[in-house]
């Protein structure tokens, strides 16, 4: 079902979302910021005011998104967010997901 090992196409990458998971630009749970600043924005002045960037700056799956196209990847992305289990979660995720042959390997 897959291609070669190594080929970037089947590399998929599962990310543990906690705010502590990833180096990459600090943006594990998105852009809290962002979506902070656009909900305040919105009722201060309305929605004509808000960023047209705000949606992609606060994406939910953004840490898997700039690791796949920092290690071009072009496999399965996959965050998962869910308190403390996020690591287990996203082990067997990945673990599934090799060995059900949707992809050769997994970050």
């Amino acid at each position: 079902m897959g291609t070669s090992h190594g080929d970037p196409a089947c590399i998929s990458i599962t990310v543990a979302a906690t705010k502590f998971s990833l180096p990459l630009e600090n943006c594990s749970h998105g852009n809290v910021g962002a979506t902070n600043d656009g909900t305040r924005v919105f009722y201060a002045e309305g929605y004509r005011k808000l960023r047209p960037t705000l949606v992609v700056r606060a994406m939910f799956n953004r840490p898997a998104n700039i690791a796949s196209i920092r290690y071009q990847l072009t496999g399965t992305s996959y965050v998962v967010s869910c308190a403390c289990a996020s690591g287990s979660v996203a082990f067997g995720e990945a673990f599934h997901r090799v060995r059900w042959g949707e992809t050769d390997m997994a970050v």
